[in-house]
């Protein structure tokens, strides 16, 4: 997986008068005014200072701006309208973190989001586990997709996916390795995504 001060200002004076003539005299500070409350810090994950928002996950997932990302075509793999991708989050920062879980997938068809999102792949034959990524270190889910053509569907074209890795509330748009048909109905999932692994599936 993710940031003024306000001045017064004096009307203008009455007819006859001048602004310093106008203006009310300062009152001599009180004794007992309450003080002003300490400032609170930020959350931490708020990240405050940015247009994206993310989470800190329990084991230092890693930021909005610390992956990129890619998809692999597996055509080895590949048969009885089932295929499969690697996508990989790459570690570009200087400072190690963690991936642990699934990422959401969203099939995206001219910039929209069409079919249903992608469910989690359990027998994928990998478990979940906390991934950790030093710099240049790269995470791994393998996705299991199956072509739109099998369903009684409308059929649209899909040339990328909307990821959203765990722990982040915003997602990256990845190219397709090449563009596919997607189905344009909420009720046919047509790609399940497996567990994030320190290395891709053999």
């Amino acid at each position: 997986m993710t940031i003024a001060v306000l001045a017064g200002c004096a009307g203008p004076a009455a007819p006859g008068t001048t602004a310093a003539s106008s203006a009310a005299p300062t009152p001599a500070p009180s004794s007992t005014s309450t003080p002003a409350p300490a400032p609170t810090s930020s959350p931490a994950g708020s990240n405050t200072g940015s247009t994206d928002t993310w989470k800190i996950g329990p084991n230092g997932e890693c930021d909005a701006g610390q992956l990129a990302f890619a998809l692999e075509s597996r055509p080895m793999d590949s048969g009885m309208s089932q295929f499969y991708w690697n996508l990989s989050m790459t570690n570009t920062s200087d400072t190690v973190c963690t991936l642990t879980g699934y990422p959401q997938v969203q099939l995206m068809s001219s910039g929209q989001g069409i079919g249903a999102a992608a469910g989690r792949d359990t027998g994928s034959g990998q478990t979940e586990g906390v991934v950790e990524m030093p710099p240049g270190a790269s995470a791994y889910s393998l996705l299991h997709l199956s072509q739109a053509g099998v369903y009684d569907c409308p059929i649209v074209p899909v040339t990328e996916l909307a990821v959203t890795p765990p722990y982040w509330d915003v997602s990256r748009t990845v190219a397709t390795p090449n563009e596919i048909d997607g189905c344009d109905d909420l009720s046919t999932e047509i790609v399940r995504a497996g567990p994030l692994t320190a290395t891709p599936r053999e």
